[in-house]
């Protein structure tokens, strides 16, 4: 989110003056065109009253936010607002008012029968989430990143606003087709099929049922090798898992990987894997879901076809049977078997690899993303003068 808004504001200067809210503790830039305010803190309250006095002061045409939370401006300025969504920020919202007293409580066990820790944790969850939901209804136009996000805000009752579905923001730079074999040498990787994901190692990715649906693949193609670029807690159970299911030597746990090697990678492999499903979080008994899938617009953009889960807003970013293949949630068979199918065929993965690139090419990348957040601000703006 960070880089989305980085790039936004680079994208958007160009043309407009911007006056930007960052947080306290960051070091403030300097770009041209560009002013601006550390003003975000964790105090929520007194930085959304110090932001709407900045916005009486500056009288901007229009203002963007860029998550539910600080949607909440729209209900104190005049201004027309326009906020990006992603799904997460009101239905697990991280920003916005706590209950009272949540210092003192937070701390209790949330595990248990009857747990009162549970209990205040999913009762400040609920505040949150409903406060984002009232401040999207405030707003002009919100941006949803996915058509799952924008169902979501229908089924939360946010009927107010113009909705608009804004799916990507990809470097097409950085992320671009590359020959294979080339990046293949430079890395020191085998030439059979190679499989690459790139996440943080946790339940909602997915990863322990891609490793269950290695084997069958394996029976087929020995050689073929699956590169899992991250980290997180769910390691330690995944690598005892490859070892259970005799797949430690095909499986290659690359830890965290570096913005110049991550395209790189991409363009090694053959095909890109997202098998995320949702995931309750058991203290506050959130759903934690895939609404994007910004690494697979990444692999798009490398020619690379990917096969994902239909989970959450993941469908948006494959198209089942042209960019690549979808199959169901935590379902290991049919994950094999969409692996081995792309495995198997090599034209039908090279077809679906260049159908993704020129997708990636006319609908991800940051210019792209960036004329339709500024045609949401314009239209905002317009509406304002005509009403």
């Amino acid at each position: 989110m960070e880089v989305h808004a980085a790039r936004l504001v680079q994208a958007l200067a160009a043309a407009h003056r911007l006056e930007v809210v960052v947080p306290r503790e960051r070091a403030v830039p300097e770009m041209d065109g560009v002013r601006f305010h550390a003003e975000l803190t964790e105090h929520f309250g007194a930085t959304l009253r110090r932001t709407a006095a900045l916005v009486a002061r500056v009288a901007p045409d229009a203002v963007l936010a860029l998550n539910a939370g600080s949607a909440a401006i729209a209900r104190l300025v005049a201004v027309p607002v326009v906020t990006r969504v992603v799904g997460n920020d009101f239905e697990r919202a991280w920003v916005g008012p706590h209950l009272p007293g949540r210092f003192a409580w937070w701390r209790l066990p949330s595990s248990g029968g009857f747990s009162p820790g549970r209990w205040l944790r999913r009762a400040d969850q609920a505040y949150r989430n409903r406060a984002a939901l009232r401040s999207l209804a405030a707003c002009r136009i919100v941006l949803a990143n996915s058509g799952w996000t924008r169902d979501a805000l229908a089924r939360r009752g946010v009927t107010g606003p113009e909705v608009r579905v804004l799916v990507g923001g990809v470097d097409l730079g950085d992320f671009r087709p590359r020959d294979r074999d080339a990046e293949r040498q430079a890395l020191g990787l085998p030439g059979g099929p190679i499989l690459f994901s790139a996440a943080r190692l946790t339940r909602k990715k997915g990863f322990d049922i891609l490793l269950r649906a290695l084997p069958a693949v394996l029976a087929r193609h020995p050689d073929l090798l699956l590169l899992l670029a991250g980290q997180g807690e769910e390691e330690p159970a995944l690598r005892d898992l490859a070892e259970s299911l005799g797949i430690e030597a095909s499986v290659r746990f690359l830890g965290g990987v570096g913005h110049d090697l991550l395209p790189r990678y991409m363009a090694a492999a053959d095909v890109y894997l997202q098998p995320s499903r949702a995931s309750r979080d058991e203290r506050d008994e959130s759903v934690d879901v895939e609404t994007m899938g910004r690494a697979v617009c990444e692999a798009a953009a490398c020619g690379r076809p990917a096969i994902v889960s239909r989970s959450g807003g993941l469908p948006d970013v494959v198209q089942d049977g042209q960019t690549g293949l979808l199959v169901p949630e935590a379902d290991a068979p049919a994950l094999a078997a969409a692996i081995a199918r792309l495995v198997d065929d090599t034209a039908l993965c090279a077809r679906m690899g260049t159908a993704a690139a020129e997708r990636a090419r006319r609908e991800f990348g940051w210019d792209t993303v960036a004329r339709l957040t500024e045609a949401a601000l314009q239209d905002a703006r317009a509406a304002r003068r005509s009403s």
